[in-house]
């Protein structure tokens, strides 16, 4: 799996570009069970509060240990199971290593990340083309599922995850990938690009 260095006209490929939150890790992840697989469900700014709340609610009873950084998507309270936590922001290059499978909206940082901690992703994309397009690539190397909007039930997300939970091949491209990802120093190289074209 690789990225081509070189693409057309006067683009430049530079590598990840991700933003970061100078924070620990919140004293309740870092205390949670170790005993069942963990889910890392993060919808970046824009997920949908109904969406969101259908999928929280089917973790219910299911064996896995879910890190929900949600919390600023919920207008109103929502009862959510207790194999669930859900927090507001969160050093997400930090938490998300921790999981198993990550359940993400599309959004280029929030997959990048994903994508840097190694982890399967189940695409649950809100209808932008953009994320569609970013999780077709990953499906494509192997190590996510796109989940369609016209298709996208809570059922759905909780059978993908379960799938992706066991699917070692999966694990290991996702794993290969996080490698080639970690080659790249994005900000030095747009930092560097920057400069040779605009210093």
């Amino acid at each position: 799996v690789g990225i081509p260095a070189r693409l057309a006209g006067r683009a430049r490929f530079v590598g990840p570009l991700l933003g970061s939150l100078d924070l620990p890790i919140p004293e309740a992840i870092e205390q949670m069970p170790r005993d069942q697989p963990i889910v890392y469900f993060a919808m970046g700014s824009s997920g949908i509060e109904p969406v969101v709340i259908e999928i929280l609610r089917a973790f219910e009873g299911q064996p896995f240990r879910v890190i929900a950084p949600v919390g600023n998507l919920l207008k109103a309270r929502a009862d959510v199971p207790s194999n669930v936590l859900v927090t507001g922001w969160i050093p997400a290059e930090k938490v998300n290593p921790l999981a198993s499978v990550s359940v993400l909206h599309g959004g280029i940082g929030t997959l990048l990340t994903g994508c840097l901690a190694g982890t399967p992703i189940v695409g649950v994309p809100n209808g932008n083309p953009e994320r569609e397009w970013n999780l077709g690539c990953l499906v494509r190397k192997g190590f996510a599922v796109h989940l369609h909007k016209n298709r996208l039930t809570p059922g759905e997300v909780i059978a993908a995850v379960r799938r992706l939970a066991h699917d070692d091949a999966a694990r290991s491209r996702a794993l290969a990938f996080r490698d080639v990802c970690r080659r790249w120093d994005g900000p030095e190289n747009a930092a560097r690009y920057l400069e040779e074209h605009f210093g």
